[in-house]
């Protein structure tokens, strides 16, 4: 039986476990980050009720929808003329959950890269005065606020939640490593895959990495760290078939 350790924080983690498990994979749990939400909502609140001043908001994670769509309370609602764009089928699906409404646009690539693409060829020259919310991270990637700015568009930028690294594993986790008996890690992120790195070091040669992205294999590679297999989609199920291949 094959066995894997999650890596995502522990709220991400179950349903993906719960998936794992429905295909005959045990898996195991060793957040490498946990996700907060930020210290002070003041910025987001005051972002949320100047919502319809915006002809965007640029979702790049499913965290930024549910941490900031959370905001979204006492009669103040998403508008419907606010147009939406999110950088894959996952957010996109979170942002559905959340909203009641469908993403304005999606990108063929699930990335950063892959969203500013879009949006550059569906705006083309009309992208010029157009202001663009994008609610985010505390570590996410300038790529979309600079390419949109580049672009001509105006671009404001909110942090809605903030990913902390954990420090140690579980002793239970280092010694299923040590001896041989997790299969396969899931890196998930290029912040996950430097947390998974620095939290197990050299250990993770006695094991597989399977990264879910380009983006984040190329961190793992630059770390010393190659995967032995990349998902073709930024999905769990996507892993899961690839795992068990």
């Amino acid at each position: 039986m094959v066995t894997v350790l999650l890596t995502r924080s522990e709220v991400q983690s179950v349903d993906w476990r719960y998936e794992f498990e429905r295909r005959g994979v045990v898996a195991l749990l060793q957040p490498v980050i946990e996700i907060f939400p930020v210290s002070s909502w003041e910025l987001v609140d005051d972002v949320v009720l100047r919502i319809c001043e915006f002809d965007w908001v640029l979702f790049s994670s499913g965290n930024g929808v549910r941490f900031f769509l959370s905001r979204f309370c006492g009669g103040v609602k998403f508008p419907a003329a606010v147009r939406v764009g999110v950088v894959g089928g996952v957010t996109g699906d979170i942002f559905f959950e959340c909203a009641g409404r469908r993403a304005d646009i999606l990108p063929e690539t699930s990335n950063a890269e892959g969203l500013l693409a879009k949006i550059l060829s569906e705006l083309s020259e009309n992208i010029a005065g157009k202001k663009f919310l994008l609610p985010r991270g505390n570590r996410g990637r300038d790529i979309l606020s600079s390419g949109i700015s580049a672009a001509g568009g105006i671009v404001e930028e909110v942090v809605v939640y903030e990913s902390v690294d954990c420090k140690t594993a579980k002793s239970e986790i280092i010694e299923a490593m040590q001896s041989g008996q997790i299969d396969w890690v899931t890196a998930t992120s290029p912040a996950i895959a430097e947390s998974l790195v620095n939290m197990f070091g050299n250990l993770l040669n006695k094991t597989k990495i399977i990264s879910i992205s380009p983006l984040t294999t190329q961190k793992l590679k630059k770390l010393g760290f190659p995967p032995k297999k990349e998902a073709k989609q930024t999905t769990k199920e996507a892993i899961i078939n690839e795992i068990l291949s």
